[in-house]
């Protein structure tokens, strides 16, 4: 067997291999790889929010969190002085916030779900979401695009019941690093909600994590929130009690 056709079998042989890898990258698994990427056994994290208003001063605030797989999470706001020591508790589904100066736990449920956390465009239903976008809707393929100069998948969701907060979402997913890189969010009427754009991807324990978050408001376009992660642990010790109603309390 001469050189050039041992080069050229070689070629067949490896073009052959690849195509079962290619074939694999359906919607589903996409968004299953998005999620095993984002989704952490636990975390610890710091970060910046600042809140855009066309009627008001930006708003600046810092907090502190832990979290444990979907269902656990606390954050305590640190900074300003008078948000300090106001905690956020989530425990599956449900959700409860403590006021310091009141010395107040308040469970969060009803119209208060739809409100902006601490006047944020983050809403408290956002930050309830439990189950897996994997898990909750189904995805369908669209053609790819270019998002800030890199390529992307785009993939539309549509949600499996009618629980789920956005019954339609479109997703803008890195074809490198397989994480988000934007999502737009919808109304069950099909009306734009919300756009959530994700950057300052960084490689923390062995992925990669967009480590700054921006939430815009679209129906009104006159307010957006930036998340900034300053600090981030990932897959470290924490201790179950740390979820309870009484560190919720503790001072």
């Amino acid at each position: 067997m001469n050189l050039r056709l041992t080069y050229a079998l070689m070629v067949l042989l490896l073009a052959a291999a690849a195509l079962p890898a290619l074939a694999e990258m359906t919607a589903e698994t996409i968004l299953k790889k998005v999620d095993e990427q984002m989704l952490t056994k636990t975390a610890y994290s710091e970060a910046t929010m600042i809140i855009h208003n066309s009627d008001t001063a930006d708003r600046q605030l810092k907090f502190k969190s832990y979290a444990k797989g979907r269902s656990l999470s606390i954050l305590e706001f640190t900074y300003p002085a008078r948000e300090k020591g106001t905690k956020f508790l989530r425990r599956g589904k449900t959700m409860w916030l403590y006021f310091p100066r009141a010395d107040r736990v308040r469970q969060i449920k009803g119209h208060m779900l739809r409100q902006g956390m601490m006047g944020s465009d983050f809403s408290y239903e956002d930050a309830s979401e439990v189950e897996s976008i994997y898990v909750n809707y189904n995805a369908a393929l669209l053609p790819e695009e270019k998002h800030d100069g890199r390529d992307a998948y785009v993939l539309e969701l549509t949600a499996k019941n009618k629980k789920v907060t956005y019954q339609k979402r479109r997703i803008w997913v890195d074809k490198k690093w397989l994480v988000p890189l934007k999502e737009e969010l919808f109304a069950k009427s099909g009306l734009l909600l919300k756009e959530l754009q994700f950057s300052d991807i960084k490689k923390i324990s062995g992925r990669y994590y967009p480590t700054r978050w921006k939430m815009i408001n679209k129906l009104t376009g006159e307010s957006s929130t930036e998340m900034m992660l300053t600090l981030i642990k990932i897959d470290i010790p924490v201790a179950e009690r740390i979820f309870s109603l009484a560190n919720l309390k503790r001072r």
